[in-house]
C-alpha cells in the first residue's frame, strides 16, 4: 500500500487513473507482492485549501484495515505566523479499497497529528502537535502558551481513538 500526494487534478499508475477535483490531493494505491497496481484511489479531503498530505499509513493485518492519516499544509509552519486552523483525518480503508473516514482532528491554529501507530482492541494512536486550541472529539485541549509570543511555541499531543466509532 502507497500513501502519496499528487497535482495537477490526476495521477497514473500502469494506465489506472486517479481523478481527485482538488489540488494537491492524497492517493492510495495497493500493488500485488510483483509489484502489479491492484487498485488506485484518490482519498480527497473536503478542505478548501491545501488538502490531502499523506502524514503516516499503517496496515493492520489481523483485521485486514488500512489506516491512513491525512493532514493539511505545504508550507513551513515555523516560518508562519498565520494563526490559520491545520487539520488532519484519519480514514481507514478496507483490502478492496473501500474508503470511510474515522475522526476530523483539528483545532484553532497550527495544529497537526503526524504519528500513527496500531494499539490493542481496535485503537489507533496518535501524536502530533497543536498550538492554542486542538479537538479530539469529544475532547479539547488548550495551549498552556501564549501564541502572540511567537510561531514556535508548541505543544506535543497524544490521544487514542477507537478505529470502529472514532471516540477517543
Amino acid at each position: 500500500y502507497l500513501s502519496f500526494t499528487f497535482k495537477d487534478f490526476k495521477a497514473i499508475f500502469d494506465n489506472k487513473q486517479i481523478d481527485a477535483d482538488r489540488s494537491p490531493c492524497n492517493g492510495l494505491v495497493k500493488l500485488s507482492s510483483e509489484g502489479e497496481v491492484l487498485w488506485a484511489k484518490s482519498n480527497a479531503t473536503s478542505w478548501t485549501d491545501k488538502y490531502g498530505i499523506g502524514r503516516d499509513l499503517i496496515y493492520d493485518s489481523v483485521n485486514n484495515q488500512i489506516y491512513n492519516l491525512i493532514g493539511q499544509g505545504f508550507y513551513n509552519w515555523s516560518a508562519s505566523c498565520r494563526f490559520t486552523t491545520f487539520r488532519s483525518n484519519l480514514f481507514k480503508i478496507n483490502t478492496d479499497g473501500e474508503i470511510k473516514m474515522i475522526t476530523a482532528l483539528e483545532g484553532n491554529d497550527l495544529n497537526a497529528t503526524t504519528v500513527l501507530e496500531l494499539t490493542q482492541n481496535n485503537s489507533v494512536f496518535v501524536s502530533g502537535f497543536y498550538r492554542s486550541d486542538y479537538k479530539v472529539p469529544p475532547y479539547s485541549i488548550a495551549s498552556t502558551f501564549d501564541k502572540k509570543l511567537g510561531c514556535s511555541k508548541w505543544e506535543q499531543l497524544y490521544a487514542i481513538i477507537n478505529s470502529e466509532n472514532g471516540y477517543t
